[in-house]
Parts: C-alpha cells; structure tokens; sequence
C-alpha cells in the first residue's frame, strides 16, 4: 500500500508539473500575440499590469516612452494625434506593450485608431496592444497609433502603458515589467485651430446604419477622398466624394465599430455597422 500510494503521488505531482507548464507557456506564447485588456497598469482596469503575469524583477517606471504629437497647449477635442510608445532594453530582441487613455478616475477617453499591423486593438478598443508581427526589435521597438480626442471640456487625459521587456524564453519569468504614463490636457478653447465638430464641415449618417451611410460635407471638400478603416486599422472601403452628399453602401461589412477619415480633414468620425 505504502508504494502504490508513492507512485501514486509521483504520477499526481508529475500531472501537475506539466499542467502548471503548459498553462506558463500558452500564456506566454498567447501574450505574444497581444496582452488581454486591462493589464496597462490603468485605473479601470484595476491597476494591473503585465507584471501580474510575467514576474521575476521588480516592476519600475520609466518617464517619456510614450510621447506624442500633442503640442504643449494641449489636445483639441475631436482632433486626430499620433501617439508612440517606445519600449527600450539593451540586448533584448522581445517586446510588448499596452496602453489605454484614461482620466484618473478610469473613465476611457477619446477614441484609439489602429494605424499599423504591429498593433491591434484589444477585445475592449479602448486598449491597444502589439500583434505578433510587432514583437521583435534590437534593443528596442516603437509602436504607433492614432488617438481622437475626446469631446470638449474632458480635461486632462492619462495614457497609461505598461511594456515587457522580454528574454524570448516563452516562459513567463525572466522578463522586466516597465511602466510608462503620457499626460495632456485639454487646449484653452479660446485658442483652438481646427474646426470643430459642430460645425457642418462633415457628418455621417445614420448612425447606427445597417446597408448604407450618408456622408454629408462642405462644398469646399467635395471631390476630396475619404477612407472607412476597421477596428483593426485595415482600410475597408474608399472612394471619392463627388457631391456635398454621398451615399455609400456597407452592407458588405460585418457588424461593428468603423472609423471615416476624409483626406482633406482632420476629423474622425466613428460610427457603428449593425
């Protein structure tokens, strides 16, 4: 009895060694492809950051790895600003990031636009994350990503971003867990630039649109070209709009979020495919 039992604890132990390794490297292996939401050390989130998952060196915060075109004035609500997060570590060839724009309170703001195929947005767009093409870099890597501003009044706006510098074990230990914040505030209205979003320079409806969308423009951006993009950053359709009125059919998208950009415009303009 006393050895069927030891051989039976060796064979148990022995289950949950390879269960335990096997559940290590599919999260590893399935970061690699982008973190979940809510693992950039954001408020609405709860804080959390990849350190949840990939331990072993203390966390620390590095200042400017996430900048943008921002001026120094502050963000203009609607407007359209690229934003880059940069993760840095000297003989590393592995990396990974997420960020999400935040007030202090966890409140998301403004809209995330993916530009680029080495990130995607998340299950949640109100993070973005690296895709498995944009993992491997020298040293270091960049990521770049396009962000609406909110609407007036939204005040200040937190990007909160977590980075893994990883050694390219497909383990979960090993890696450093860096994090990262951009702060901008809201521009003085009374110096604004841009158009703003109620003046009729543009307008999409209706909105929810189930088989086509009016887009109704200025006479001055009639002829201009304008392109709708997925929640992925991937251009869907694009073409030119002839008249200060254009019909255009998306009966042949799949249900969800969509963005318009007219090349003649800053605005984006977000509207929902059901």
């Amino acid at each position: 009895m006393k050895t069927t039992f030891t051989l039976s604890a060796l064979l148990l132990t022995l289950v949950l060694m390879a269960f335990t390794y096997g559940m290590t490297y599919q999260e590893s292996s399935k970061n690699t492809s982008g973190a979940n939401p809510g693992f950039s050390n954001d408020p609405a989130g709860g804080n959390m950051s990849c350190a949840v998952c990939h331990s072993h060196y203390p966390t620390a915060y590095e200042a400017g790895w996430i900048t943008s075109n921002i001026p120094a004035a502050g963000y203009e609500p609607l407007i359209t600003y690229t934003i880059t997060a940069t993760a840095i570590g000297a003989g590393n060839q592995k990396f990974g990031f997420q960020v999400s724009p935040q007030d202090s309170l966890g409140n998301f703001q403004g809209v995330l636009i993916n530009t680029s195929t080495m990130t995607q947005l998340t299950s949640n767009p109100n993070y973005i994350t690296h895709t498995a093409a944009g993992t491997a870099g020298t040293d270091s890597i960049s990521w770049s990503f396009d962000w609406e501003a909110p609407e007036a009044n939204s005040g200040e706006v937190i990007f909160f971003g977590a980075f893994n510098i990883a050694n390219n074990d497909n383990m979960t230990s090993g890696d450093y867990i860096k994090l990262s914040t951009l702060v901008v505030n809201e521009k003085d209205p009374s110096t604004f630039t841009h158009e703003r979003i109620n003046d009729p320079m543009q307008n999409i409806y209706p909105n929810p649109a189930t088989d086509v969308i009016n887009i109704s423009v200025s006479e001055f951006m009639s002829g201009s070209v304008y392109s709708i993009y997925d929640i992925n950053g991937r251009v869907v359709k694009t073409g030119e709009l002839k008249n200060v009125t254009h019909q255009v059919d998306i009966n042949h998208l799949t249900n969800g979020v969509y963005f318009y950009r007219n090349d003649t415009h800053p605005e984006v303009i977000t509207f929902i495919k059901r």
